[in-house]
């Protein structure tokens, strides 16, 4: 996400700097391209708003768990970028689930 952002900070800089340093005549053909690709690249850009069932059925799973540590069944990542391994790499998350309601108690989980 950090990197997506830096890159379109650096293509509106990069932008606006050549948009100043360059010729009028240029200018208008270089804004056409400009806007032509950011209109393509947002229409590719398509939301995936339901590809979440798994990670859903995991937080399911943990606030539905009468212990303190849960071993997920799912094998898909939960609140993260990568698979928690070990249970004490899921204490950040598991105070997040607890001030959002998600889960009564602090409640640590794990995947293998």
């Amino acid at each position: 996400m950090l990197i997506t952002i830096l890159l379109i900070v650096m293509y509106a800089k990069s932008t606006i700097y050549i948009l100043s340093n360059s010729k009028n005549r240029f200018k208008v053909k270089y804004v056409i391209v400009v806007c032509l690709l950011s209109l393509a690249a947002t229409l590719k850009d398509k939301p995936q708003f339901d590809f979440n069932e798994c990670e859903i059925s995991a937080l399911n799973e943990i606030r539905n768990s009468p212990d303190s540590v849960v071993l997920l069944s799912q094998d898909c990542t939960v609140l993260s970028w990568n698979k928690q391994v070990w249970a004490d790499d899921s204490k950040l998350n598991a105070d997040l689930l607890k001030f959002w309601n998600i889960t009564d108690r602090e409640k640590l989980y794990y995947q293998k």
